[in-house]
């Protein structure tokens, strides 16, 4: 019994356990989560408010260099690019252009552009992740937001709907919009690497303390299991001694009384009962005044106990009182007990019935007589 409800025990513990670790993984994987949403979130309210500031001042003016040079889809403006007076070249960029020269995935970890199914830069095509965002804002749909696999990794991807507004007429010319109409939107994505390599650091912590808790508990249990399997094989083994004892005891042809260090009975066996005619259950729990009554003769008694008390043991021959037969000779020898503390703890009378011996002197004796 004891093995299955170890067993039981260990499987519990186990239980517990995995589905601990398995509820702090996935509470560490959505605490990753929001961090990743609650960067993106916030980058992408910075970039939308610089993009609608540029959109509202018609657009920003910069030096032509190498890496920045005049936006082709503006041409049609005519003062898409000026001379300053000190002969300087400047060209006017709109915010989908801005936004594709700060995305330099060389300078920053953060990407961030326009996408529409009808671009004025072939650049700003939405490919098909952009195209499932802007069908489902088309639905009604705020905002699209996943995790995607990217050539570098795993990215988080935000769209929201960018709508036409007046500010937008001097690039979008002849456009077929109206205020309100979404022409695209804004996309923002962020590397979900530095959030993973997290994840999995707080991953390895957690499992290390469950696994180090767990193994705990199984040594716990398992040593338990052992104590407590010596304890029964012992419990099994003082079991089977006192069966044994029991059967000697009982079977005994000496008949044995053993009371308690107040000479309370505690018990009998058979042949004490056959040799004073007084069953077990009817002398248990009685006192020395029993004893001395039904057993001694007060001369007897007393020096009894004073043998005890010197010596720790008696011996004696004489006659007590069967219970329904009349006067019985005996042999009875009187032991006291001391436990490991040297206190007093039983007396065992031994009681032998010397009636057949003594038959036997007296005819031997009469035998003698005849002879003479």
């Amino acid at each position: 019994v004891i093995e299955v409800y170890t067993i039981l025990a260990l499987l519990i513990w186990t239980s517990i356990f995995a589905f601990s670790l398995w509820l702090n993984i996935e509470q560490e994987k959505q605490a990753i989560h929001k961090l990743a949403i609650s960067e993106i979130n916030s980058n992408f309210e910075d970039i939308d408010m610089f993009r609608h500031w540029i959109a509202s001042q018609g657009g920003v003016y910069v030096a032509v260099t190498e890496q920045t040079q005049p936006n082709p889809t503006i041409a049609h403006l005519p003062e898409r690019d000026i001379t300053t007076p000190s002969g300087k070249t400047l060209t006017l960029i709109n915010t989908p252009y801005l936004l594709r020269q700060l995305s330099n995935p060389e300078s920053s970890h953060l990407h961030a552009h326009m996408a529409s199914l009808k671009p004025l830069n072939s650049l700003n095509q939405a490919d098909n992740w952009e195209k499932r965002a802007l069908a489902s804002f088309e639905q009604g749909k705020e905002e699209f937001c996943e995790i995607v696999e990217t050539i570098d990794g795993p990215h988080m991807r935000l769209m929201r709907p960018s709508r036409y507004q007046p500010s937008c007429a001097s690039c979008h010319l002849g456009a077929n919009y109206h205020e309100g109409d979404i022409m695209g939107g804004l996309v923002v994505s962020i590397p979900m690497q530095p959030y993973l390599t997290n994840l999995e650091t707080q991953i390895k912590k957690i499992t290390l303390t469950h696994g180090s808790l767990w193994f705990l508990g199984f040594t716990g249990i398992g040593l338990a299991y052992q104590r407590q399997k010596k304890f029964d094989d012992k419990r099994r083994q003082h079991e089977k001694s006192l069966r044994q004892s029991d059967v000697a005891f009982s079977n005994l042809n000496e008949g044995l009384l053993i009371t308690d260090a107040d000479m309370n009975i505690v018990t009998s066996n058979k042949a004490f009962s056959k040799i004073t005619g007084f069953h077990k259950n009817e002398i248990t729990g009685e006192n020395q005044h029993f004893i001395r009554e039904k057993m001694f003769g007060e001369d007897h008694f007393t020096a009894m106990l004073m043998a005890l008390k010197k010596d720790k043991y008696w011996k004696h021959d004489f006659e007590i009182s069967h219970k329904s037969k009349g006067m019985i000779p005996i042999n009875l020898t009187v032991n006291a007990v001391y436990d490991e503390n040297d206190q007093l703890s039983n007396y065992i009378f031994v009681y032998s019935d010397i009636n057949k011996r003594k038959k036997l002197k007296e005819k031997l004796k009469n035998i003698n007589n005849n002879d003479h």
